[in-house]
C-alpha cells in the first residue's frame, strides 16, 4: 500500500516532468549531429588506434622487428603469433608474423613495448568482413610502407 502524498511531493514530481519535457524539446529542435556514413567521413584524430602493421623501409623492403617477443609476450588476449628459425649465422629470423584481429583489443601495448619501432597502429578502422578467418592477418607479407618513420624522426 503507498502512502499519501504531500502536495510538496506532488508538486516536486510535476516540475521534474516538465523538466524531462524540456529538455526532450529541445533536443527536438537542435541540429542534428549524424553524418550520413558512407558519403560523409568523419575525421579521426592523429593518435586513433587503427589495426596493427608493420613498416617496411621503402628502400630496402625489410621491417625493423628484431624478433625479440615482446609485443607476443606482452599482448593480454595472446592476439600476436611468432614463428622463428634459426639462420645461419646462429641469429633468430621471422618466418611469420600472425595477427588475430578477433582477438585484439587495440590497447596499443605492442607498438609501446617495441623498442624498434617496428609495429605501429594505422589508421585503418573500417575492419568489417563476413568471413571470420579473413581477420587473420600476416604482417609479414603486406607491403606497409611508413616513408616519414624512415626518415629519422619518429613521431609517436
Amino acid at each position: 500500500m503507498s502512502r499519501p502524498r504531500g502536495r510538496q511531493e506532488l508538486w516536486d514530481i510535476v516540475i521534474n516532468l516538465f523538466k524531462g519535457l524540456a529538455i526532450t524539446l529541445r533536443q527536438l529542435f537542435s541540429k542534428s549531429c549524424t553524418i550520413q556514413y558512407p558519403e560523409e567521413r568523419l575525421v579521426w584524430p592523429p593518435r586513433t588506434r587503427g589495426r596493427l602493421v608493420m613498416p617496411r623501409n621503402p628502400e630496402t623492403g625489410k621491417t625493423r622487428c628484431t624478433v625479440c617477443m615482446l609485443c607476443q609476450r606482452i599482448c593480454p588476449n595472446g592476439s600476436i603469433e611468432i614463428t622463428t628459425r634459426t639462420n645461419e649465422a646462429g641469429r633468430r629470423e621471422l618466418v611469420d608474423y600472425v595477427h588475430h584481429l578477433d582477438r585484439c583489443t587495440f590497447c596499443g601495448l605492442c607498438v609501446e613495448i617495441c623498442a624498434f619501432d617496428a609495429l605501429r597502429m594505422s589508421h585503418e578502422h573500417e575492419l568489417a568482413v563476413e568471413d571470420k578467418a579473413r581477420l587473420k592477418r600476416r604482417l609479414q607479407e603486406e607491403s606497409v610502407e611508413f616513408n616519414e618513420t624512415w626518415q629519422g624522426g619518429l613521431t609517436k
